[in-house]
């Protein structure tokens, strides 16, 4: 009797724990953060992004030959960007094509990069002073992506003014903006989507804020 009791304790703490797992995959998990952008250029001289008349949002990265190349755009698949690229060509860049994000960015990074879901329970907000702006409270941020390791900020370009977490699960979450109201950050929230950051979500800030890394 006695032994059969502890192979059912053995048994019982065996299925908790595969549980656990479990229910820790559903929320985060590794994801192909694959992308496409267009490239329209590729100079030996780096420019100014005004240089390129009628495109806003223009990003470079400096290429390991020493040229800049110059993009634009950043769509979910290739279909999409295919389908904006004839518009580009048409304001004067019939050089465009259509490339994928992998061979701009280290492979590594796509290997490191974290799909979280944001979490539905609600809970009282602790306002700390260095959350308020002109005396208002600031409430939320958008988080954009999540990483097993630290990326550079340009993996974001061209958005500007990224924030860096690392919490106490020791993941690094990239956040941007704050808000007073979750409204406003929703709205958004909706802009960041459609450049194809379409697995970014609002979070409190106040929660994120002293885990920065200046």
């Amino acid at each position: 009797m006695k032994k059969t009791g502890v192979l059912m304790f053995i048994i019982a703490v065996v299925i908790s724990f595969t549980q656990a797992l479990t229910a820790q995959d559903k929320v985060t998990k590794p994801v192909d953060a694959e992308f496409f952008t267009i490239q329209i250029k590729a100079l030996s001289k780096e420019v100014p992004t005004s240089f390129f008349k009628g495109l806003e949002g223009v990003w470079s990265k400096k290429n390991d030959d020493g040229l800049y190349k110059y993009y634009y755009g950043r769509y979910p698949n290739y279909q999409a960007a295919r389908t904006a690229i004839e518009d580009i060509r048409k304001k004067g860049y019939p050089d465009a094509f259509v490339v994928s994000s992998r061979k701009i960015i280290k492979n590594k990074v796509w290997q490191n990069v974290v799909e979280e879901k944001p979490t539905e329970k609600k809970t009282e907000t602790k306002v700390n002073k260095s959350s308020v702006i002109k005396g208002e409270v600031v409430v939320y941020t958008i988080q954009l992506s999540a990483f097993k390791y630290p990326v550079y900020k340009d993996f974001f370009a061209p958005l500007t003014g990224i924030m860096e977490f690392q919490l106490e699960d020791k993941l690094f979450r990239y956040c941007i903006g704050k808000y007073l109201t979750k409204d406003e950050a929703e709205v958004a929230l909706e802009k960041y989507k459609k450049m194809g950051y379409d697995k970014s979500f609002v979070v409190e800030y106040d929660k994120y804020e002293p885990y920065a890394i200046e």
